[in-house]
């Protein structure tokens, strides 16, 4: 619910500078991007309950507007005197790239293994990743994705 309502909002928001005419000018359409469909910027590609990552929770892959494609995954993290909490890491897969527009998932090297299927090949042992950032006190995954949205409407309007 809370997902949709933060939806409803960047759509809201969206439309308003479409009508202002600023940033977008008085197309609704961006870098051949439509932004004024109630959508999450970033795309959400795959959703594994069971990762090689170092976590216990879900992994989510999202293609995002600049090409890449984004990891988020929580794992725990020790506080002072036994406690502990739950962190969000964001991180870029570097073996893949993502075809924004077409929504398509292409391989930035060439893979040796043309038979391999897409979940395995793009959660495997040894992954490529580089962790872009660690975000304490969020609460659920729908708060990463807003931070994650947040920041494909960046890449959009300043791109």
């Amino acid at each position: 619910m809370k997902q949709a309502w933060n939806d409803l909002q960047t759509s809201h928001m969206i439309a308003g500078h479409i009508s202002r005419g600023n940033p977008f000018g008085t197309s609704d359409v961006l870098r051949g991007i439509k932004v004024n469909e109630v959508k999450p910027l970033a795309k959400l590609i795959h959703k594994t309950y069971a990762s090689y990552l170092p976590t216990a929770f879900p992994v989510h892959y999202y293609g995002m507007p600049n090409g890449k494609i984004y990891i988020i995954y929580s794992r725990f993290y020790e506080i002072k005197f036994g406690g502990s909490g739950l962190e969000f890491v964001f991180a870029e897969h570097k073996e893949f790239n993502f075809d924004y527009i077409n929504e398509l998932v292409v391989p930035a090297k060439r893979i040796k293994n043309v038979t391999t299927i897409f979940a395995e090949s793009i959660d495997k042992p040894n992954q490529e990743i580089t962790i872009l950032k660690i975000r304490r006190g969020l609460n659920s995954y729908g708060e990463a994705t807003n931070i994650l949205n947040q920041e494909a409407r960046e890449m959009i309007m300043y791109a």
